[in-house]
C-alpha cells in the first residue's frame, strides 16, 4: 500500500491505463495483479480525477470504458460511505468531479461510457444537490439557452431528467430546497421548446422525449412555482398535446400485433415521445384533475386544470381511441390513455360530458382490444402452459391491451354508473345494459366471427359481479348461456371450448331458472376434463370445482368423485397451476365421504405430483417457476386438509405419518438452509408442514421415533421465523411452541432419556433456551426470549417440576436441583442431574422457579405466569 501511494503521487495516466488494460488480459496473473492495484489505488487521493481524465482522453475505447466503470464504482461507494471502514473521497477529489463531470459528457460519444457518467452525476445529485453543487444549474442553463451543439444539448437534457427525477422522489420538506432550481430549469426548458418548435431540427423527437420526461417528473409529487404561474400549465399542456399528436411515419403506423414488430416499434423515438406525453397527462389528471379534493397548496392549480384542460384532453383522447382500429396503437400509450379516461369518467366535471361517448368507447375501443391476437394463437399452439397463465389465471401484464380495455369496461359499467345514468334523459338506456345487448348480438353471430364470440364471453364473465345485481340482466345472460354457449362447448376451435368452460364456471353459483341446462353444462364439463387440448382441460376442471360448491350438483356428481380427482392429479404436475390445486381442494372439501375411504391413495398421488413439480427441470420462464412453487404450496396445504379429515382414525393417521415424514423432514431442512431469495416460498410450505405435524401430534396417541427426529427442526423454526413478515414472525413461534408441548406432554420419557447421536432432547431444549435468553439483542429479539421462557414453562408444567427447583449454570455446566421427582429424576432434595455439553457460561444467569406455597416472591418485578398452581417466574 505504501508503494502504491508513492506511485500515485507521481503517477502518470499511462500507468493507470496499463493497469486497466491488464484487467482485461487473458492471463490470470496479469488480471489479478492489475485488479489488486486498481482496488488499492481506488482508496488513494487523486485517483478518481485521474480516472475521469482517462475517460475523456485519447486512450483506447475499451480502456476508457473500464476507467468510467471504476469511476462509477468509486463514486458510488466512497462519495458518502455507508460504513466507517470505507475511506471517503477527499474533498479536493469531490470538487474536481463536480466541476468536471458534466463537461466530460460532452467529450464522450460512447453510450456505454455516458451511462457510467450519468450514474456518477445521479449519485452526486442524490447526496448533495443543490447544497454544494450550485454551479451545475449554471452549466445546464448555459447549454439550454444556446442549443447549438446537438450532442451537448442531448447530454444536458438527460442530466435535467436526472435532477427532475431526484426532485420527484424527495420528501416534501426536501423538495422546498430544490424547487427554485427546478423552476429555473423548467423556464429554460420552456424557452428551449419554443425555439425547437419555431426552428425545426433533424430528429427532434429525441429532444422532446427528454423534455417531456423532465416535466413528468416535476409534477409527480408536487408542482413547481414555474408551473403555478398564470397560463404556464396551459402552455405546457399545449406543447405536450403537440408531442402526443406527433406524426408517425407510414411504415410505423400500419396495424400489427406481431410481437417482434411491437418490440421494435417500442424503441422508436416517436412512440417514446407519445408515451411520455400520455404519462404526463395521466399524472396531471390523477393528481390535479379534481378540485373537490381537500384544500391544500394546490387547490387553485387544480381548479385551473379542471376548468381549462380536462374537456380538451377528453376530446383528444377520444380522437385517439377512435383511430385504434385503423392504425397501430402502442399498448403502453393506450394504457395511459385508458387510465386517463377512467379518471375522467369518475370526475364530476367531465362525467356527464363523457357519458354519451361511452357506448362508442366500449364498442369501438375496448371490445377490439379483447379479440384474440397472434400472440394468443401462437401460445395456444406452442406454449399451452403460458397460454393458461395469461388467459385462465388472470395474470395480465399492464402493457397487455386487454388490461387497458378492462379498465374502461370496469369504470363505464360499474353499479355506480348504472344508477347515475339510468334516469338520465339524454340517454334512455344505461351503458351496462346497452353493452350487454351488443355482446349478445356478437354471441348470436358466432359462426361469422368466432373471435368476437370469445371476446364477448370474456367480457360477460368480467362483468358478472355487476350483472348479478340486476335480475333482468341476469335473465338475459341465462338465455345466452343455455341457447348460445352450451352448444359451443363442442365447438371445433379449442379456444372457443375453453372460453365456454370459463363462462359456465363463472356463473356456476347463480341459481338460474333452467336448472336442467346448467346440469347438462356440468356433465359436458366433466367430459371436457379429458379434452385433447390442455387449456380446455384446465378450464373445465376449474369450472367443475365451481359447480361442486352447489349442494344439489355435488350430490349428482358423487359417483364421479374419484374420476374427477384423478383428472386433477394428472393435470397439476403438467401445468403447475396454483388455481388448479385450489380447485382440487374445493372438490375434496365437498366429497369428504368418498375421500375418507381413499385418503391414503390420494396422499400418495399428491406426493407424486409434488415430487414431479419440485424435481422438474429449471425453466427459463420466471412466471412458470413462481406458479410451480405456488402449486407446491397448495399441494402441501391440500395434504394437510386430508390429514385433518382422517384425524379420528389412528390406523389411517399412522399410515399417513410414514408417507409424510420424508416430505416434512425435507421441507424443514430446506427452511433451515433457505436463501433470502427463496425465503417467501419456503416460509409458506414450512407453515403448511407445521400444520400437518400439528394434526399428527394432536391426534396420534403416541409419538414415534420419526416424529421425534423433527424435534430439533421445530426449535430451529422458532428462531428462523422471518423478521420481514410480521404475521409469520408471530405465528411460526406460537405454533412451534404448541408442537413442543405435545412432545413434552405425551412423551416425557423420551424427552428426558433419549436423543440422537448421544445428544439428549432435554439438554438440547435447555441449551436452546439458554442461547436465546442470554444472547445479545443484535442476534435475537425480545420475542425470541419470550418464546424461550414459554418453552421452559411448558416443560415445568408437563414434567411436574416440584414446588422448589433451581436451575444454575456454573463452569460451563447446566443442572437442575429440586425436591422430589423432577427433571433428571432426582431422588433427594440435594441430588442433582448434570447435563454435560452446555457451552455458554451461566455466571450472569439465575433462573428461579418458586411454587405457589413459597409465599411472597420478594420481588415486585416478578412476572405472573398462568400455569399449574399459578407459578411465579423470576428471571
Amino acid at each position: 500500500e505504501m508503494c502504491i501511494r508513492d506511485r500515485l503521487l507521481t503517477m502518470e495516466i499511462s500507468t493507470i491505463c496499463e493497469a486497466l488494460q491488464n484487467t482485461l488480459s487473458n492471463e490470470q496473473a496479469k488480471r489479478d495483479s492489475a485488479t489488486s492495484f486498481i482496488f488499492q489505488a481506488g482508496t488513494q487521493q487523486n485517483f478518481a480525477p485521474l480516472l475521469l481524465q482517462i475517460t475523456v482522453g485519447d486512450a483506447p475505447e475499451h480502456v476508457k470504458l473500464a476507467a468510467s466503470i471504476q469511476l462509477k464504482n468509486i463514486v458510488g461507494k466512497r462519495w458518502k460511505p455507508g460504513d466507517k471502514k470505507t475511506t471517503p473521497l477527499a474533498e479536493t477529489d469531490k470538487a474536481f468531479l463536480r466541476s468536471g463531470l458534466f463537461q466530460a459528457m460532452g467529450k464522450c460519444f460512447s453510450k456505454a461510457i455516458l451511462r457510467q457518467l450519468k450514474v456518477c452525476i445521479s449519485v452526486v445529485a442524490d447526496k448533495y444537490f443543490p447544497d454544494i453543487w450550485p454551479e451545475l444549474i449554471a452549466q445546464l442553463k448555459s447549454v439550454l439557452d444556446n442549443p447549438a451543439d446537438k450532442k451537448m444539448l442531448r447530454d444536458c437534457l438527460s442530466v435535467v431528467v436526472i435532477l427532475a427525477k431526484h426532485f420527484r422522489y424527495q420528501p416534501k420538506e426536501s423538495q422546498v430546497a430544490v424547487e427554485p432550481l427546478m423552476s429555473e430549469l423548467l423556464a429554460a426548458l420552456y424557452q428551449l421548446t419554443l425555439k425547437l418548435l419555431a426552428n425545426p431540427i433533424e430528429d427532434p423527437a429525441d429532444f422532446f422525449y427528454f423534455i417531456g420526461k423532465a416535466l413528468l417528473h416535476s409534477i409527480h409529487m408536487g408542482v413547481t412555482a414555474q408551473l403555478m404561474q398564470e397560463a404556464s400549465i396551459e402552455n405546457w399542456a399545449n406543447i405536450l398535446k403537440g408531442f402526443f399528436e406527433f406524426p408517425v411515419p407510414p411504415e410505423l403506423s400500419s396495424p400489427t400485433d406481431d410481437e417482434e414488430e411491437v418490440r421494435r416499434r417500442s424503441k422508436e423515438e416517436v412512440y417514446r415521445v407519445k408515451d411520455v406525453a400520455a404519462r404526463f397527462f395521466y399524472r396531471l389528471i390523477f393528481n390535479y384533475g379534481d378540485s373537490s379534493r381537500a384544500e391544500d397548496a394546490y387547490t387553485e392549480f387544480r381548479k385551473r386544470v379542471e376548468e381549462k384542460l380536462l374537456l380538451e384532453l377528453l376530446q383528444m383522447f377520444m380522437e385517439y381511441v377512435r383511430t385504434a382500429n385503423a392504425v397501430y396503437v402502442h399498448p403502453r400509450i393506450m394504457l395511459n390513455v385508458c387510465r386517463s379516461l377512467v379518471r375522467l369518467i369518475n370526475n364530476p366535471k367531465t362525467s356527464m360530458a363523457i357519458y354519451p361517448l361511452l357506448n362508442d368507447l366500449l364498442i369501438n375501443c375496448s371490445f377490439p382490444q379483447l379479440l384474440a391476437t397472434k400472440k394468443m394463437l401462437r401460445l395456444w399452439d406452442e406454449e399451452p402452459i403460458a397460454f393458461i397463465r395469461d388467459n385462465l389465471e388472470n395474470y395480465l401484464d399492464v402493457c397487455d391491451p386487454r388490461y387497458a380495455a378492462n379498465l374502461l369496461i370496469d369504470a363505464a359499467c360499474s353499479q355506480k354508473k348504472y344508477a347515475a345514468y339510468k334516469n338520465n334523459k339524454a340517454q334512455s338506456q344505461p351503458v351496462l345494459e346497452h353493452f350487454l345487448m351488443f355482446l349478445g348480438s356478437m354471441l348470436q353471430n358466432y359462426a361469422q366471427n368466432p373471435w368476437a364470440f370469445e371476446a364477448s364471453l370474456y367480457i360477460i364473465g368480467k362483468l358478472k359481479g355487476e350483472i348479478e345485481l340486476y335480475p333482468h340482466l341476469l335473465s338475459q345472460v341465462e338465455t345466452m348461456l343455455t341457447h348460445l354457449v352450451l352448444p359451443n362447448l363442442s365447438h371445433d376451435a379449442g379456444i372457443i371450448r375453453m372460453r365456454c368452460c370459463i363462462a359456465f364456471g363463472q356463473f356456476a353459483g347463480i341459481q338460474f331458472n333452467d336448472a336442467g341446462g346448467m346440469q347438462k353444462a356440468c356433465e359436458k364439463l366433466i367430459q371436457l376434463m379429458k379434452d385433447k387440448e390442455l387449456p380446455v382441460r384446465v378450464a373445465a376442471a376449474l369450472a367443475v370445482a365451481q359447480f361442486v360448491e352447489r349442494e344439489e350438483v355435488c350430490r349428482k356428481l358423487e359417483p364421479y368423485a374419484l374420476e374427477l380427482i384423478s383428472a386433477y392429479l394428472e393435470m397439476i404436475p403438467a401445468v403447475g397451476s396454483d388455481e388448479l390445486v385450489m380447485a382440487l381442494k374445493s372438490v375434496i372439501k365437498n366429497f369428504e365421504d368418498t375421500i375418507y375411504g381413499n385418503s391414503i391413495e390420494l396422499i400418495k398421488e399428491l406426493l407424486k405430483a409434488y415430487a414431479k413439480l419440485s424435481s422438474a427441470p429449471e425453466s427459463e420462464d420466471p412466471d412458470y417457476l413462481i406458479n410451480s412453487r405456488m402449486a407446491q404450496q397448495s399441494i402441501v396445504a391440500t395434504i394437510g386438509q386430508i390429514v385433518q379429515l382422517i384425524s379420528g382414525d389412528q390406523a389411517l393417521l399412522l399410515q399417513s405419518e410414514s408417507l409424510l415424514l420424508p416430505l416434512i423432514y425435507k421441507e424443514f431442512l430446506a427452511y433451515k438452509t433457505v436463501t433470502f431469495e427463496e425465503q417467501c416460498d419456503s416460509e409458506a410450505i414450512f407453515t403448511f408442514c407445521i400444520d400437518i405435524l400439528d394434526s399428527l401430534l394432536t391426534n396420534l396417541k403416541s409419538i414415534s421415533k420419526g416424529l421425534w427426529s423433527l424435534y430439533p427442526f421445530i426449535l430451529e423454526g422458532i428462531l428462523h421465523a422471518p423478521e420481514g413478515n410480521y404475521e409469520l414472525r408471530l405465528e411460526i413461534p406460537k405454533t412451534a411452541i404448541a408442537l413442543l408441548q405435545y412432545y413434552i406432554r405425551k412423551d416425557p420419557e423420551t424427552l428426558c432419556n433419549q436423543g440422537d447421536a448421544n445428544v439428549k432432547y432435554i439438554e438440547m431444549t435447555l441449551l436452546f433456551v439458554q442461547k436465546i435468553v442470554k444472547s445479545s439483542k443484535e442476534v435475537y429479539t425480545e420475542l425470541d426470549r419470550i418464546n424461550g421462557i414459554n418453552i421452559l414453562l411448558a416443560m415445568l408444567e408437563a414434567l411436574k417440576v416440584p414446588s422448589h427447583a433451581t436451575c444454575l449454570g456454573k463452569d460451563g455446566k447446566l443442572f437442575w436441583r429440586g425436591s422430589g421427582d423432577g427433571i433428571g429424576r432426582a431422588k433427594h432434595s440435594q441430588s442433582a442431574c448434570v447435563y454435560k455439553g452446555a457451552r455458554a457460561s451461566y455466571s450472569n444467569v439465575l433462573l428461579v422457579f418458586v411454587g405457589e406455597d413459597s409465599g411472597d416472591c420478594g420481588d415486585e418485578r416478578a412476572n405472573q405466569s398462568s400455569i399449574q398452581g399459578h407459578m411465579r417466574l423470576r428471571c
